[in-house]
């Protein structure tokens, strides 16, 4: 099989729950270094101390929504739920939903300036695809304006995976997107920093300019091949 010339891009994601304290979140956002981009899903309670830690640090990091379980029970809700988020960062345009997606919702996500939603699965809809994303890209678009799409609880490819790539069937493949959920089944400092430290070790086996980092919210820009950043030697070594 013919190699992509395009890189493997990665986005990094974890969601922050609203059970953590202040302190285990902070630590959390510590965990990784601030040269690497990660989308931390958070709260709207939370929102704003997130985003001044953000601007305070000058991190490659961005902050989303996450919207809790039960967010979307209403319009009336979720319209409350934009409008705190917009009055905590306008520039907010980036979401992670845990609950079905009823289209009316998706309409209200657009008029609010969300434009890339994260969400746990895909659900399947009567609606067609408005727009084609690469494929094998884990995303799609049923209305335009937004782009949905899910994360992989997942690790890189081990020893085995480098040695006999055919035997990792949902390995990252070159030219294709892997979202990253770096929570796993709670996030902590330690795990988010293993996590990291694999994928960083992976992206080094794969020679420069093989893996490419980015935001969720260029999600958009990453479909028609743009908003693409490398990696950098820089980066990897911060870790």
């Amino acid at each position: 099989m013919e190699r992509s010339p395009l890189p493997t891009t990665l986005v990094f994601c974890c969601p922050l729950p609203a059970s953590l304290s202040a302190g285990q979140m902070a630590a959390c956002l510590d965990a990784a270094p601030q040269t690497t981009c990660v989308t931390w899903a958070v709260t709207v309670e939370r929102l704003p101390h997130v985003m001044d830690r953000l601007a305070q640090t000058a991190s490659a990091h961005r902050a989303a929504i996450l919207v809790p379980a039960g967010g979307l029970q209403s319009r009336r809700t979720l319209r409350g739920l934009l409008a705190a988020a917009n009055a905590a960062s306008p520039a907010i345009d980036t979401a992670w939903i845990r609950d079905p997606l009823p289209h009316d919702c998706r309409r209200m996500l657009v008029d609010a300036g969300i434009g890339v939603v994260l969400r746990d699965r895909l659900e399947s809809v009567s609606r067609g695809v408005r727009r084609p994303a690469p494929t094998g890209w884990p995303c799609r678009s049923i209305l335009w304006g937004l782009w949905e799409a899910t994360a992989a609880d997942a690790a890189p490819p081990g020893l085995i995976g480098r040695i006999l790539p055919w035997a990792c069937s949902d390995r990252p493949r070159p030219g294709g997107l892997a979202i990253v959920d770096l929570a796993g089944t709670t996030p902590s400092p330690a795990s988010i920093r293993d996590r990291l430290d694999r994928w960083q070790a992976w992206a080094r086996s794969q020679g420069r300019g093989g893996v490419e980092v980015a935001a969720l919210s260029t999600l958009p820009d990453l479909i028609t091949g743009a908003a693409r950043r490398p990696w950098s030697r820089s980066v990897l070594k911060a870790a």
